[in-house]
């Protein structure tokens, strides 16, 4: 039997990341958001309410995408916390370390290990939400993550998931099995 939840959202784990803006003054802006993901090759989306980020997202039309770690945890769910309407100088006070991204006008983290940069190519107001679709210019991705064979480690970046249900952070689990190739047990 199965129980029911209605049209219910938010039992599917989402990637925490930080989306990096400036502000008109050029200021360094970050906020941690939940509801963003990849949705195309070279395109991710971001669903966030009015923020100033938000506001900052609409003057730049670009941006950086940091994937929260658990070695960053606690800068990156304090910028999730604090607006930076409120408090200007959140980024020092969050211990973050800020660079201009040489790929768009957006700052770039230096603590976290993996960062898209990205252009914005729509702004829609939607669901009761603004959509942000990012165009990824460049990643980046700290050399201490880069295996011998060239190729990304991510697991070893310890990035972490936010769950809503329980509104916890979470981390990757073990390897269920071999993508393209566990299936070939069926194939007969």
């Amino acid at each position: 039997m199965k129980k029911t939840f209605g049209a219910k959202i938010g039992f599917v784990p989402y990637a925490s990341v930080i989306i990096g803006t400036y502000d008109e003054n050029n200021n360094p802006d970050a906020m941690n958001v939940g509801w963003a993901m990849q949705v195309g090759s070279k395109e991710v989306a971001i669903n966030i309410i009015q923020h100033k980020t938000l506001d900052n997202l609409k003057i730049n039309k670009a941006f950086t995408m940091a994937f929260v770690t658990k070695e960053t945890l606690a800068a990156s769910d304090y910028v999730g916390l604090v607006s930076a309407a409120k408090v200007p100088d959140k980024i020092k006070r969050s211990g973050l370390t800020c660079v201009k991204s040489p790929y768009v006008n957006a700052p770039e983290f230096e603590e976290y290990p993996m960062t898209f940069h990205c252009e914005v190519i729509s702004i829609k107001e939607e669901f009761g939400n603004t959509r942000i679709v990012g165009r990824i210019k460049e990643t980046t991705i700290d050399d201490q993550y880069i295996g011998e064979d060239g190729i990304p480690q991510v697991r070893k970046m310890n990035i972490v998931w936010f769950e809503d249900t329980s509104k916890d952070y979470i981390m990757m689990g073990e390897t269920a099995g071999k993508a393209f190739s566990v299936g070939k047990t069926l194939m007969k």
